[in-house]
């Protein structure tokens, strides 16, 4: 970006996306991604904030019938996912982070940062089969809609230091971490 006084200043994004089917049936493979990084540098000191994004469109999960025999049954072909285009499912994962890295000495640094991500998940619909009894030809299921997340705040600081002792090279890193997470899982039945 440039220059202020003896402060410099830089940036990077990156963007990605991509939508797309897959080789089984009714699946996409949909998912976009940001990413940006603000950084300044004075003297001893770099200070950083980034942020990204990333947005999936895809299956919750595998689907497969199973025959008597406890094996996969194939018959539909090997494309086939047993899922509906429907049943998609949107994930989102963001996250922002700053970091400040202060030079002490030569070959040693002290790192602080924060962090606050956010994961988002839903809807997915979840078929669940509870019973399956061959002989009566009886198959008990019952369905549910899931939607969730995940906020976790994050935060630390860390000594790395690179040294020479008795004619040989060491390194040596400590610091701590603080990890609150909050969850929030909804479920409908």
């Amino acid at each position: 970006l440039g220059k202020l006084g003896a402060a410099e200043f830089s940036y990077r994004i990156d963007l990605a996306y991509q939508n797309g089917g897959t080789f089984l049936r009714n699946v996409t493979n949909a998912r976009k991604v940001y990413f940006g990084v603000v950084q300044m540098k004075y003297k001893n000191t770099t200070l950083r904030l980034n942020a990204q994004t990333k947005q999936l469109r895809q299956p919750p999960h595998k689907n497969n019938v199973a025959t008597a025999d406890g094996l996969p049954w194939l018959g539909a072909g090997r494309d086939e996912s047993f899922l509906d285009k429907a049943s998609m499912i949107r994930n989102s994962t963001s996250q922002v982070r700053g970091t400040l890295i202060q030079r002490l000495a030569p070959g040693w640094s002290l790192n602080a940062y924060g962090t606050i991500s956010h994961y988002r998940y839903g809807p997915q619909s979840v078929l669940i089969v509870d019973q399956v009894n061959y002989q009566r030809q009886i198959v008990r299921m019952f369905a549910r809609r899931n939607n969730g997340g995940v906020d976790a705040y994050t935060g630390g600081a860390d000594v790395n230091g690179e040294y020479k002792l008795f004619g040989r090279q060491f390194r040596t890193s400590f610091g701590g971490t603080a990890l609150p997470i909050s969850v929030a899982v909804k479920s409908r039945l």
